[in-house]
């Protein structure tokens, strides 16, 4: 977990907190080590997770930047600079993964790539192997980085024209009054800062608004799969 008591640093803590919970243990695919990939590994905060719960994890991204601080970070897991579109280039990652994760990868794709990304992913999967994956909801503004945000109708969609069925659906971070940067200026700002109302309030998000019971605004949608029969 992040220390940092900011906004954006609750939030992803708290994001990633609800990604893990759905991550299946290892000792549910059976013999030897489970091997997992994170596509869009980026600095490998997801994979450095993943290696603490026992996976073999192999991180994939196109960003060698990112890669280079996932490498220092993550010493045990192996990574490469690699264009999630065209894993199929490369036949020795074909069908080979008890877990694949994508986080929050799609959104940053034109539209016409997204579907092939899915079907890339999907490739590399075991037959009894989870996908778990997670995007940005179309409450929540998209960014100058992000193509697209989604419904949930529209991922799940996806997902199965690509080959897998969403069996477990999280819903993160429902939206509120917390989210205003007004409300955290009131209590932490350059001449004081209320400490016990802000980690009142950060106990609040983690509790309270991180999760939410429906799709009435929220603001990710984490999904985790399996492959149709």
């Amino acid at each position: 977990m992040l220390n940092d008591e900011s906004p954006f640093a609750l939030d992803y803590a708290g994001y990633i907190e609800a990604i893990l919970s759905v991550v299946p243990a290892t000792s549910s695919f059976g013999g030897g080590r489970a091997r997992a990939l994170d596509a869009g590994c980026g600095d490998g905060f997801v994979a450095r997770r993943l290696v603490d719960r026992g996976y073999d994890v192999y991180g994939v991204d196109y960003n060698r930047r990112a890669l280079g601080f996932a490498r220092a970070f993550v010493e045990e897991a192996r990574f490469d600079c690699m264009d999630l579109r065209e894993l199929d280039r490369h036949p020795e990652l074909g069908g080979v993964f008890d877990l694949v994760i994508s986080v929050e990868v799609i959104e940053h794709l034109p539209a016409e790539y997204q579907s092939l990304l899915l079907r890339q992913l999907v490739w590399t999967m075991k037959p009894d192997a989870r996908l778990i994956i997670s995007v940005p909801s179309v409450f929540i503004r998209a960014s100058g980085m992000h193509y697209k945000h989604f419904t949930l109708e529209e991922i799940t969609a996806m997902l199965l024209e690509a080959g897998v069925i969403v069996e477990e659906t999280v819903y993160q971070h429902r939206l509120s009054l917390l989210d205003s940067r007004h409300v955290w200026k009131l209590v932490r700002n350059k001449v004081y800062d209320l400490v016990c109302l802000r980690r009142f309030m950060k106990w609040i998000f983690l509790r309270r608004y991180n999760l939410a019971r429906s799709n009435e605004r929220v603001g990710r949608y984490i999904l985790r799969c399996h492959r149709r029969g």
